[in-house]
């Protein structure tokens, strides 16, 4: 076996399948299929827009192909063409998000009040003054791991459901031995903890993140809706101010709520996001609680959202310090991949997943946006 990959998620499965893609036998391992963490409760929301730069922008381009192609292999109907909203509940916050947003490939539209109720109805009762605008299509996240699945077995992939519980000296699950000459972890959150157990304190962690999900409802939500400002990425560029190693470390560094919501082309919402740093991956929160919290939070930006039958649920996220995914192997573990840590997977995934799969596959040397993403950027600081 040329690659073992270690998680079934969006990540997993778009590496696992590029690499298939390359003429390499790929062998992809999670103990949940269909996988069940951070992409089953993603929003699904691509933000080709927010591109920093123009090799991401085109990163985002061939995110956008390659979610054509797998709907023409599969037949399977992958996205829906959607706005986002920013919300703004204060004026002083137009200029904040204005700068915010001056250097994106795609700046979002400023809309006022009335404006925005045109777009979406629902925010006519909330407290929003003004509001961005953009096109941000939704991709169902079930739906795109699953046509990544059938493509990966149609090209010759092999699948396993199993926990893989060590990986050096060598690749143990629960019920095998996995030999392959490299390895991907793609395993979002449970990436952190393999990294810290090869000795690497990279600026890569895990936030909790809780929703509310609806089943199918016929309140039709046009937009995605979301706070211009929103907390979590402040939060994560923040992160490593604290020492997650001490052994003094407190259960909990900080909590933040992002009122906003989405529904799904199903009609099931997903309304959101508390995210916490925490130092544990268990589900420590009060589900009551944070429910609560998040229909407070959403009754002054979409009211008759608020109140539908929901139910709570809870997932750990990766992501690094510096807004970038981890992606690539370390001098010191030549034959340890990662594939990791993305803020805005949809967007990200396909592209640098197909990228970086002929980069690793044929041992080229790093380009300028595989040097940005390898983790071998915090060893040259």
């Amino acid at each position: 076996m040329d690659w073992l990959v270690i998680g079934g998620g969006l990540t997993g499965v778009a590496i696992a399948y590029e690499l298939q893609r390359q003429g390499s036998q790929v062998h992809l391992v999670d103990p949940q299929l269909p996988a069940t963490a951070a992409t089953r409760f993603s929003y699904g929301g691509a933000p080709f827009w927010a591109a920093t730069s123009p090799a991401i922008a085109d990163v985002f381009t061939e995110s956008r192909q390659i979610y054509v192609e797998l709907s023409a292999v599969t037949g399977l109907t992958l996205c829906s063409d959607r706005q986002i909203l920013l919300t703004c509940s204060e004026d002083d916050q137009i200029a904040i998000a204005q700068s915010l947003f001056a250097n994106l490939a795609q700046p979002p539209q400023l809309l006022d009040r009335a404006e925005a109720i045109a777009h979406e109805p629902l925010l006519a009762d909330g407290d929003t003054v003004a509001a961005f605008v953009s096109p941000h299509p939704i991709y169902d996240p079930e739906t795109v791991v699953l046509a990544y699945r059938q493509a990966f077995l149609a090209i010759g992939g092999q699948i396993s459901c199993d926990r893989i519980e060590a990986i050096q000296p060598q690749v143990q699950g629960s019920q095998r031995t996995y030999a392959a000459d490299r390895l991907v972890i793609a395993a979002g959150a449970s990436s952190v903890a393999w990294a810290r157990s090869l000795g690497y304190r990279w600026p890569l962690y895990f936030s909790h993140a809780e929703i509310l999900e609806t089943p199918p409802l016929d309140l039709r939500l046009r937009a995605i809706v979301m706070p211009a400002l929103q907390q979590r990425f402040t939060l994560e560029r923040q992160a490593d101010q604290w020492d997650w190693d001490s052994p003094e470390v407190p259960a909990e560094f900080a909590c933040i709520l992002d009122a906003g919501a989405v529904q799904l082309s199903d009609r099931r919402y997903r309304l959101g996001q508390i995210s916490r740093l925490a130092t544990r991956p268990e589900d420590y929160c009060s589900a009551t609680e944070s429910e609560q919290q998040i229909r407070m939070a959403l009754a002054s930006v979409l009211p008759a959202v608020s109140v539908l039958p929901a139910t709570r649920h809870h997932c750990c996220v990766s992501f690094s310090a510096d807004g970038l995914p981890v992606a690539g192997h370390t001098l010191d573990h030549p034959q340890v991949y990662w594939f990791t840590g993305f803020s805005g997977p949809f967007a990200w995934v396909p592209g640098l997943a197909r990228h970086l799969a002929s980069v690793w596959s044929q041992s080229l040397t790093l380009d300028s946006l595989a040097c940005q993403v390898s983790p071998q950027r915090w060893s040259m600081v």
